[in-house]
């Protein structure tokens, strides 16, 4: 007599080991993939900070100055001279008259895939120059160097006198340079104004 075996079905071992193989399989590719999804999500922050540079500059050309700082409550605050503001605590937009008529939104520490991420927006009272800075949002293992475009405190800020550039008197201390407070960190500056104001 001839055995029907078309309707067989898995046994409990076979369908253990693929579950097995898929779960190995699946925590390669996360692995894999994790570093690149965090280089994109800094690559995300740092295209968003290129496009308020943009937006800060058709505001200039307007209104022939950069917009302030929302110095208000948590937002910021005011010292010689000179205004800042941060995203975080703040409940409303940290630059003031930005959004909606120049971008439609402002980059976010929640679009970070670093939860220390600080983002600061700094000018003068006269609005004669900007830098807005992402500290501390590269993820993973991305960091920035003295020489990148959108460094924190690029190389130039070694000329000035005095040097203005936060923690530029440690440009020469290599632990400095490694750590996250450094590269880590990025910023877009307003054009045309000279090197000294990247360096503020």
């Amino acid at each position: 007599m001839k055995r029907d075996y078309s309707q067989r079905g898995f046994t409990l071992i076979e369908i253990l080991v693929v579950l097995a193989i898929i779960g190995v399989l699946a925590a390669i590719l996360f692995t894999s993939f994790g570093g690149s999804r965090d280089l994109a999500s800094t690559k995300a922050m740092q295209s968003e900070l290129k496009e308020v540079q943009l937006a800060l500059e058709l505001y200039r050309a307007q209104f022939d100055r950069y917009p302030r700082p929302d110095t208000g409550g948590v937002c910021g605050s005011s010292s010689g001279g000179e205004l800042e503001s941060t995203d975080g605590a703040c409940n409303r937009d940290y630059i003031t008259g930005l959004v909606p008529d120049f971008i439609s939104e402002l980059p976010s520490i929640n679009d970070s895939a670093n939860p220390n991420c600080e983002i600061k927006y700094r000018t003068n009272t006269t609005g004669d120059w900007f830098k807005l800075s992402a500290k501390e949002c590269v993820a993973g293992e991305m960091a920035l160097t003295l020489d990148d475009e959108m460094a924190l405190c690029p190389s130039s800020c070694q000329l000035n006198s005095p040097p203005r550039c936060e923690g530029t008197s440690n440009l020469n201390n290599p632990n400095y340079l490694d750590s996250d407070a450094f590269a880590k960190s990025f910023a877009v500056y307003s054009f045309g104004v000279g090197a000294d104001h990247e360096c503020k």
